[in-house]
């Protein structure tokens, strides 16, 4: 009774530190983000098949496909490529090539020219629309890429990563989010390779491709600074060797700046977002610019990455807690399942019970 009554004790401490995420062997891991990249497209495909298409869709695809194509002939510059009403300061190029390179290898169609809001204001022309069949392929190309940033996350977290997700997804404007053609996917797999790479000195490259990915990925950068995440290199170069990268991977700032590209985006979007918050108390403009809040224009897609955040802080909360609460060992029990036999305390106890009762 006594063996039988400590190896539930055993059992139950070791799935308990499975649960946070100790002892986990690469198979669960496997399956964990397995089941992270599925419950994703689970989740987002139903929203893509759904969702009307925005203008800005097709400026991402026939700006990538042209990207792609002047690339063969040695033009890499996205400043002449760019369309018009439409700035390669916007957003990097790491989504957009990565949507014209699906796009040119399935051999599909984009537009002749895609919106441009400048002239066209928010009347849009069906002709500048991209058609069905490319519409669907590049969904769900971003949502591959969304749901392979997820399961890396899931993958390096365990369980905590697995409950984070499933909170994440369950925000009620993220499969819309998600499930049309933009950078915010990509921003999901920067993050997830971010997490891969934390703690070793992959972790600067891993940052400067997150914010390759969308600019937004700057907010993995402070733990550039924290000796621990990136493998301990010096805060100051691990700082320098991520700008620097991000510049290698930003095409846009081999023609203009250099790695002085960074702070004039950062200027130019807080710009385009003043531009963006007075037109949308424009009727017209209102239809394409949805905001959170009232006064300044937010939309909820800038708000993935500090959402997915907290999901994941809640997440890492909860099965702390389960821990603690179902399974605390004490150093009897935590030399017990070390040594895998009976402590001298053990003994003592089997000592004192009589041998009927054994």
């Amino acid at each position: 009774m006594i063996a039988v009554r400590h190896l539930k004790k055993r059992f139950r401490w070791r799935r308990c530190a499975a649960i946070a995420g100790k002892q986990m062997s690469a198979r669960t891991r496997l399956l964990l983000a397995l089941g992270a990249f599925l419950l994703t497209v689970v989740s987002i495909y139903p929203a893509a098949r759904t969702l009307p298409q925005h203008p800005d869709e097709g400026i991402w695809a026939w700006t990538g496909l042209h990207i792609v194509e002047n690339a063969e002939h040695g033009d890499l510059n996205p400043f002449r490529l760019a369309p018009p009403g439409w700035s390669p300061l916007q957003t990097p190029m790491t989504g957009p090539v990565v949507y014209g390179l699906v796009v040119q290898l399935a051999g599909l169609s984009v537009p002749a020219h895609p919106h441009n809001w400048d002239t066209e204001g928010p009347t849009v022309n069906p002709s500048t629309l991209l058609p069905r069949s490319t519409l669907a392929v590049v969904r769900v190309t971003g949502i591959v890429a969304g749901a392979v940033g997820l399961a890396l996350l899931a993958f390096r977290l365990g369980w905590t990563g697995l409950l984070g997700v499933s909170l994440f997804l369950a925000i009620p404007h993220v499969p819309g989010d998600l499930g049309v053609v933009a950078v915010d996917n990509f921003l999901l797999l920067g993050l997830g390779v971010s997490a891969l790479a934390y703690g070793s000195r992959l972790f600067p490259l891993a940052a400067a491709f997150a914010a390759a990915c969308k600019l937004n990925g700057l907010i993995v950068w402070p733990l550039l600074l924290y000796p621990k995440a990136n493998g301990g290199i010096r805060p100051l170069f691990s700082l320098g060797f991520s700008w620097l990268a991000w510049t290698i991977l930003t095409p846009a700032s081999w023609f203009r700046g250099g790695p002085d590209l960074l702070p004039t985006v950062v200027v130019y979007l807080r710009a385009q977002s003043a531009v963006e918050t007075a037109e949308m108390f424009d009727p017209a403009w209102s239809r394409w610019l949805p905001s959170v809040l009232p006064w300044i224009y937010l939309p909820t897609h800038y708000l993935l990455p500090f959402e997915l955040g907290a999901c994941l802080a809640i997440a890492a909360l909860l099965t702390r807690w389960l821990t603690s609460a179902r399974a605390r060992p004490t150093p009897c029990q935590h030399d017990q399942y070390r040594t895998g036999g009976q402590t001298t305390v053990d003994r003592r106890v089997a000592d004192r019970v009589s041998p009927r009762a054994r």
